[in-house]
């Protein structure tokens, strides 16, 4: 070190530098705690030295109960008719009745969780029948396309469908009437009996006008019988809070297929511009893919493109290798629009949709 006094004077400024940083720190800790005994002192350099509290997986897993059995709580008490399983309204606030016997024996009837699972029972077999209409009917095409009355195989065409869907529609009056005699003026003040009441007008009308209106108009009847398998949902709590998860996080799904879709438009734009005229240069012939050849010919196509093999996971080898092959400095290109949009853009959605529905 003598032989190099630049380097011993730089060790030195250092050392010194370090030793009055340290002098400072001391000083201050000192000024700090110089009115506590040194008890005190030596809990405050304890509480400074303590490691984080560490949460035993017994803990966590106790925690997890809680709060599913909290948000299940949550669910229930927001439910106008579970929360009638609790509540007998046909009582006052001095325990007197005020109800008849008759809408007593009802009320207890339709407000019944039984009851709920029955009826959920009875919407399931409903949709059973819906998709034997629709699979009959759907075995009339082509042959009797324009002539569908003369079908031999359509729904229509055999008398039980017909006996099954009034015979549940006799049913779903008679719940709603139920319900209306039993609930009064609070019947229209929740949301389940007003989609059972709009249901079961509209089948009625779909079963009325069935012979007079037009085959297409008959089928949005049909298919607006499915809102009633909503019902299922208040059958089993598990699958009302599946779907009450599913309705807090609607917003950040819409709002995130609104960023995935202006992310595939740029990429779109920038495959229309760059990677098409190279595109058309490819033979596809021996991969039999008719369509690749204009995969990327307009914004449009290209969107479709992208949103097929990235987003939908589908046939992005046919398309994508043959042209980082020809052209590996599109490699750059298609490695960059899986990174955005299948790694970052599809993540951040599932992630901001598991916070909101948490």
């Amino acid at each position: 070190w003598p032989k190099v006094p630049i380097f011993s004077a730089l060790l030195c400024n250092i050392c010194h530098g370090f030793g009055q940083h340290m002098e400072a720190k001391r000083s201050s800790f000192s000024s700090g705690t110089s009115g506590m005994s040194f008890k005190k002192r030596l809990g405050k350099m304890r509480f400074l030295a303590a490691p984080a509290p560490h949460v035993q997986p017994d803990q966590a897993e106790g925690e997890g109960k809680t709060a599913l059995a909290h948000a299940l709580k949550n669910i229930q008490n927001e439910s106008v008719r579970y929360r009638h399983l609790r509540i007998k309204p046909w009582l006052d606030e001095d325990g007197n009745v005020i109800w008849s016997w008759q809408r007593i024996w009802l009320a207890r009837i339709v407000m019944n969780q039984v009851f709920e699972t029955l009826m959920g029972l009875m919407i399931f077999c409903n949709v059973l029948l819906i998709v034997y209409e629709a699979n009959a009917d759907a075995s009339c095409y082509p042959e009797f396309t324009g002539r569908f009355n003369d079908c031999p195989h359509s729904s229509s065409a055999d008398l039980w469908p017909w006996m099954c869907n009034l015979g549940l529609q006799l049913i779903y009056s008679s719940e709603c009437l139920a319900r209306l005699f039993v609930e009064r003026g609070m019947y229209f003040h929740n949301r389940w009996n007003m989609t059972d009441l709009m249901i079961v007008l509209v089948g009625w009308f779909g079963m009325a006008l069935q012979e007079m209106v037009n085959l297409n108009v008959l089928r949005i009847f049909r298919v607006l019988r499915l809102l009633r398998a909503g019902r299922l949902l208040i059958s089993v709590p598990e699958l009302y809070i599946l779907v009450s998860g599913l309705t807090t996080s609607i917003k950040a799904i819409f709002f995130g297929s609104i960023m995935l879709a202006s992310v595939v438009f740029v990429w779109a734009i920038v495959m229309v511009e760059l990677v098409h005229p190279l595109n058309l240069e490819i033979d596809y012939t021996q991969t039999l893919c008719p369509r690749c050849p204009r995969s990327f010919s307009t914004v449009y196509s290209a969107s479709l493109t992208l949103f097929s093999q990235i987003v939908a996971g589908d046939g992005w080898g046919t398309l994508s290798l043959p042209l980082a092959e020809a052209h590996p400095w599109l490699s750059v290109i298609l490695f960059a629009i899986i990174i955005s949009i299948s790694l970052g853009v599809m993540n951040l959605i599932l992630a901001v949709i598991v916070e909101k529905a948490a």
